[in-house]
């Protein structure tokens, strides 16, 4: 009888987790904000998957000695047919190194967003695992993981990103590495404070009357539930460790040239504000607009799955 209780409740918990994700799912489509993160998100995806084709020409590729290249070509200013330009085509211009910015910007979002959504994956696998450890288990084990977390959220994010890269050397899989471990307490913190609410549930409770183990309890119920938080962190975390990639690749931490990065361009370009504005205002605009697709679409994750602000 009591197995049968257990089997009612967890189907019950299974279908209404169900019905959850699919009433945020139907609030999402009705949300401006989420529909347009998704165009901008989906817009840049195509671009870093086509960037081969979308660019025009090989982005660490200098133009000095190219065929029908004339005159001065470091930092040269866009050139457009359309606006009356004849000489070759460029865009966005040509960099201090007389590579072509255009090509170099559309390579930059296949490593911007990589390294964001690498980063944010890893975050939220590697704090996912430590919350549900620290609030199913608790006890001493809980206190130690919680403690780590407070002492690395207690050093400003990037400014601990700056020493970890320092020490472990100049590179972008150092850089992707120490933004990681800045944004791990964020999700860790999250997933302990959902397991704790919902470890005391009654199918909880129920499966562990029938005898089921930890393992079970943890990964087939309780976080299935517990991760709705995360999903809109995570969200609007890969805008943040962009921008953070971006800030080390400028201070020259992270990418290293030739690689096109945008914060990288910046830091090659910040000398040059003035009298060639062009080579820091693509890059600038394409992470302002990076990071507002993944603002706009994680702020709608979070209405459309917070069921308090979805009255009908």
């Amino acid at each position: 009888m009591a197995s049968g209780t257990a089997s009612l409740k967890t189907g019950a918990s299974r279908a209404g987790s169900q019905s959850l994700w699919l009433e945020a799912l139907g609030n999402l489509r009705r949300n401006p904000s989420a529909i347009a993160g998704m165009l901008v998100i989906g817009l840049l995806v195509l671009v870093a998957l086509a960037a081969p084709l979308v660019a025009t020409h090989d982005p660490i590729l200098s133009m000095i000695g190219q065929p029908g290249e004339t005159g001065r070509l470091q930092a040269k200013a866009p050139c457009v047919p359309l606006l009356g330009c004849e000489d070759a085509v460029h865009y966005m211009g040509l960099d201090l190194n007389a590579r072509d910015l255009y090509s170099r910007v559309i390579y930059g979002t296949r490593t911007s967003l990589s390294v964001g959504m690498i980063t944010i994956s890893l975050s939220i696998v590697t704090g996912t695992l430590l919350g549900l450890i620290a609030g199913y288990v608790g006890g001493r084990t809980e206190d130690v993981i919680m403690r780590l977390m407070d002492v690395v959220m207690a050093f400003p994010a990037l400014l601990l990103a700056i020493t970890i890269v320092t020490i472990l050397g100049p590179g972008l899989t150092n850089a992707l590495l120490g933004i990681t471990i800045t944004f791990i307490p964020q999700y860790a913190r999250l997933m302990r404070a959902s397991v704790l609410s919902l470890k005391e549930q009654e199918f909880v409770t129920a499966e562990q009357a029938v005898g089921a183990g930890p393992l079970r309890i943890i990964f087939a119920h309780i976080l299935p539930n517990a991760v709705t938080p995360i999903i809109v962190q995570g969200t609007l975390g890969i805008g943040t460790a962009i921008l953070d990639a971006a800030a080390l690749s400028f201070l020259g931490l992270g990418a290293q040239p030739p690689t096109p990065e945008w914060g990288q361009i910046l830091s090659e370009s910040r000398n040059y504000v003035f009298t060639s504005p062009h080579l820091v205002f693509f890059p600038g605009i394409a992470i302002m607009v990076t990071v507002l697709g993944f603002n706009l679409l994680g702020d709608g994750m979070r209405d459309a799955l917070d069921p308090r602000l979805n009255r009908n």
